[in-house]
């Protein structure tokens, strides 16, 4: 789910648990809450339709407007809230925009607003009472149900018990005709004509008549194979001992009434049917009740039809992902800068500021590159925890970010001086351990471009990456994030030549190659700490094609097989090679200019990476994919948080100068 969707849709744990482990769901309306049923009658029939729902092994998602925001699954409180509420709207389709930019509204979405919302958020069946049609008179009136032409372009199955009798039934059955909606008639019969909402038979009969859930689960995987991009409607007759015989009548005087009075448009279905009910002694009303309760039980078994029949397909081969894919860490970043000039150790408290920000190398890396364009696909674990859902709120897509019960989402504390430099930190990061090879293998890398994973995730889940690129041969990078990690995808020796860059700090570097001594300083002079990285890669390059060594404020050392100015690669060349065995070029490119005023460089290093990398696909020049890497790197000092919620000023043309030192 995209961010801007996100914004606008609040999706429940329950229905987003269900959605991610493809369980069966059905999503209910709201209307009938806010128009359809009296109080307290409308919060009984809905806690009974959402009972018999769970009792079938299937999770309720009723859907409705609160303070401007679309609730998917309302809670318990939200219906009764929502069914007491004397100003909340009828919003069909065309009503979403002005009610959901307005905080204060509330309203209850009709057949056409839930089918757009449902199938919004992938839910593919929902249960209705009756849906909307062609009015009586529609022939000088021109009123037309938005339910109608929301199933033309909406891929969703409506279970109702078929069009509100108060209709003209013919009319609605030649527009869904017209509209390339799939229209059934659920019955054993054949010749079962299509129901009338209070009666089992209108006396038209509908094209086809399914008598099994299964069927009409078939019916369905069969739509979305063709990619029809229409929705079905599933008529379900009353059962016999409901039907409101008598209803026929009351229906024509109601319907005259509201034409005496002016009444139009979407007040007439409430004023009939409540006047209907009137007329009737409360019998079409307990019909109504009788009759979603039965399309609930009907809908139940074909959404647990069609769960099985997907699960099936998810043999078929995967989808292939087009764009960039990050494995890594998400975590909340509390960054506690230090606001003197010394840190000591003392146990005193000290003058300092605190911020709190989202992080996570991996998630860091997919922001920058989301921020460029790139909509990359991002991999990672968060806790069941008001952090968690806060992080996975802020991501532009959240899709595969799994949510684990019982597990706290990755903390970050950092520390840092009075000049924003990183001096130590403490991090909870035990959920990256379930970003398991399991969810990787779900994924196609076969048209990806670029695959980056930190060092956070399992070295299983980085063999499993390796294995996947070397069967499809897309640039890999590896970020090491740490001393203590920067060695994992280095453990398997068999499968290090998937790696087709790492970004190691000269600690990281060293690391790798197991000569890191946290007693020994690194060389101070400039000269020998550049010599010393110079030595280390090559030791890698029989491996790894391209090194780019982050040393702070002294710059980037980009040392790699082959000239700097042949082109960098974009694709993986997976032969290991022998030393000596072919040319290697090493360039210093000094920082840019430092910013007036630093304020954190937690994110600096992951948005160099985010700028170089997405350069790199544009097919630039070594010196352009530095030369964008750092300005990027430059407005992240500039920012308390990692990522800037925007680029500014980016030259993609701009060509970092470097010195050749190989």
């Amino acid at each position: 789910m995209s961010k801007a969707l996100k914004r606008i849709l609040d999706v429940s744990s329950r229905v987003k648990t269900a959605l991610r482990n493809g369980d069966p769901i059905v999503a209910l309306e709201s209307t009938i809450l806010t128009h359809g049923m009296p109080y307290p009658v409308n919060v009984e029939m809905a806690q009974q339709v959402e009972e018999i729902i769970r009792s079938k092994g299937v999770t309720p998602a009723t859907i409705g407007i609160l303070g401007g925001k679309v609730r998917v699954g309302l809670s318990g409180e939200e219906i009764e809230m929502l069914s007491k509420c004397k100003s909340g709207l009828k919003v069909s389709r065309r009503d979403l925009p002005y009610v959901l930019s307005d905080p204060h509204a509330h309203g209850g979405t009709t057949v056409s607003a839930t089918s757009l919302l449902a199938h919004s958020c992938g839910i593919q069946t929902f249960v209705t009472g009756g849906i909307g049609g062609v009015h009586r008179g529609a022939e000088v009136s021109m009123d037309i149900s938005a339910d109608l032409f929301e199933l033309q372009q909406t891929p969703i199955t409506v279970v109702s018990a078929g069009i509100k009798s108060i209709l003209d039934i013919e009319k609605t059955l030649e527009v869904l005709e017209t509209l390339g909606v799939c229209v059934v008639t659920y019955a054993s019969s054949p010749q079962t004509s299509f129901p009338a909402f209070f009666s089992r038979e209108s006396g038209f009969l509908a094209p086809y008549t399914v008598a099994s859930a299964r069927k009409v689960a078939e019916m369905m995987k069969v739509r979305d194979d063709l990619k029809l991009n229409s929705g079905m409607l599933v008529g379900v007759p009353i059962p016999l001992e409901h039907e409101a015989l008598d209803a026929e009548k009351s229906i024509l005087n109601s319907v005259k009434e509201a034409a005496e009075l002016g009444i139009k448009g979407r007040e007439v279905t409430p004023f009939v049917l409540s006047k209907v009910s009137q007329l009737t002694q409360g019998d079409t009303l307990k019909a109504n009740l009788a009759l979603i309760k039965n399309n609930a039980i009907i809908g139940s078994e074909i959404a647990k039809e069609y769960s099985i029949l997907s699960s099936k397909s998810t043999e078929m081969p995967l989808t292939p992902i087009h764009t960039p894919i990050v494995v890594g860490g998400a975590a909340v970043d509390l960054i506690a800068q230090f606001l003197e000039p010394k840190l000591p150790l003392d146990g005193a408290t000290h003058k300092g500021k605190i911020d709190m920000h989202f992080g996570g190398v991996g998630r860091n890396i997919a922001q920058g590159l989301a921020q460029l364009n790139l909509s990359p696909v991002f991999v990672s674990s968060v806790g069941k925890d008001n952090l968690g859902a806060s992080l996975k709120q802020d991501l532009e897509d959240d899709t595969h970010v799994s949510t684990f019960d019982n597990k706290s989402t990755a903390t970050y504390c950092v520390i840092t001086n009075d000049k924003g430099d990183v001096q130590s930190g403490i991090g909870d990061m035990n959920v990256h351990n379930d970003i398991s090879p399991e969810l990787i293998r779900e994924m196609d890398f076969s048209s990806c471009p670029l695959v980056v994973m930190d060092g956070n995730i399992p070295v299983s889940t980085m063999n499993e990456i390796k294995n996947k690129c070397l069967e499809s041969n897309p640039v890999l990078l590896f970020e090491p994030t740490d001393v203590h990690k920067a060695h994992k995808p280095f453990i398997n020796t068999e499968n290090i030549s998937a790696i087709t860059y790492i970004s190691p700090n000269e600690r990281e570097l060293e690391c790798i190659l197991k000569e890191y001594n946290n007693e020994t300083a690194s060389p101070c002079n400039l000269k020998d700490k550049l010599n010393n990285c110079i030595d280390l890669c090559q030791g890698i390059l029989t491996h790894v094609e391209v090194i780019m060594v982050t040393l702070a404020e002294n710059g980037i050392l980009l040392v790699r097989r082959g000239s700097s100015n042949d082109p960098l690669p974009l694709f993986n060349n997976p032969n290991v090679l022998n030393p000596g065995s072919f040319p290697i070029s090493a360039k210093h490119y000094p920082v840019l200019s430092a910013p007036n005023h630093i304020l954190s460089s937690s994110g600096a290093g992951d948005c160099l990476i985010a700028g170089f990398m997405a350069s790199v696909l544009k097919n630039n020049h070594q010196d352009k994919a530095i030369g964008v890497g750092m300005q990027l790197a430059r407005q992240s000092l500039e920012q308390v948080c990692a990522v800037p919620k925007t680029f500014q000023h980016l030259d993609w043309d701009y060509s970092a100068s470097g010195t050749n030192l190989l």
